[in-house]
């Protein structure tokens, strides 16, 4: 069965992180998080101010990487989403999370960055999470892309899509895991300048997993 590529947002087998910084609040913890609770793909740090990161060669742009991951993860100053992006698609890659804030919810650019952000996202064919998104966590697959995840995903029969990355997991999935409630993945979508809502839903209930 060819992916989807909300599979490759979703279940990526190969992630870059854009932005990727022990010093980083966002990129650092999100890092700590993917490693820590079970993400056993290939992770490539790209920051053009290091060398090395969480023990890995750094990479001063997605263009220098040796092979196109499935997932790139942004977060970085908002004035340089747009171009990350291009070359993103430049590179084959299909989806991309954009952590960074700063867009249509604070003011006038960040709404002309958005659109931009948009433009580039259908012209090539992205799926775009984000901007503005504290990411997600994939229980089924161990994948948890977020920087304040404070637990690792046990994995459940129900998924949680939230716009607001703080009540999902800072109130959703902390509440819910003090009553041993456990959720499949928990989907912050931000923005959605690029994937609703809406499409959210019909790709979880197309691709949901029969109870055993």
């Amino acid at each position: 069965m060819e992916r989807h590529k909300i599979d490759d947002l979703l279940q990526p087998e190969s992630i870059a992180v854009v932005g990727a910084s022990p010093d980083s609040r966002y990129s650092g913890n999100l890092i700590e998080n993917l490693l820590e609770y079970g993400f056993e793909g290939t992770l490539y740090p790209v920051n053009p101010n290091r060398d090395r990161a969480f023990d890995r060669k750094c990479y001063d742009e997605v263009s220098d990487l040796p092979e196109s991951p499935d997932l790139a993860i942004v977060s970085i100053p908002r004035e340089y989403v747009v171009e990350t992006v291009k070359q993103a698609a430049e590179q084959g890659i299909d989806a991309v999370l954009v952590i960074t804030a700063g867009f249509s919810e604070s003011d006038d650019r960040g709404k002309e960055l958005e659109k931009e952000l948009q433009t580039v996202a259908e012209e090539n064919g992205i799926a775009l999470s984000g901007p503005n998104t504290i990411g997600f966590a994939n229980a089924s697959d161990s994948v948890t892309a977020s920087a304040i995840c404070s637990r690792e995903p046990r994995e459940g029969s129900i998924a949680l899509l939230s716009q607001s990355g703080a009540l999902a997991f800072a109130t959703f999935f902390d509440r819910a895991r003090d009553k041993d409630v456990d959720f499949s993945k928990i989907i912050a979508t931000g923005n959605e300048t690029g994937l609703s809502m809406t499409e959210y839903i019909e790709y979880l209930a197309e691709t949901r997993r029969p109870r055993s």
